[in-house]
């Protein structure tokens, strides 16, 4: 059994490699619903934290902040494409 957070990172790296173009946004409720976790604040935190951890990495850069779902943005840049 996997662990939720390795969960979040799949479903990260899924939405990367199925999107088109050089940037791509994402909230953590849009993360929670493609992961196949429900979307209640609890989730939504872990959520935040996972992409919390990439931010500190340099890996994701915050386009718009919001309380707890805030609008994220990933450019291909940083992974090559």
């Amino acid at each position: 059994m996997q662990s939720i957070e390795d969960l979040i990172y799949r479903t990260i790296l899924e939405m990367i490699a199925s999107t088109r173009g050089s940037c791509m946004t994402f909230t953590c409720k849009k993360v929670a619903r493609c992961a196949g976790l429900d979307t209640k604040p609890i989730t939504l935190t872990v959520v935040k934290y996972v992409i919390d951890s990439l931010l500190e990495k340099g890996m994701v850069e915050y386009w718009r902040r919001a309380y707890i779902c805030p609008l994220v943005a990933i450019y291909g840049h940083k992974f090559g494409t």
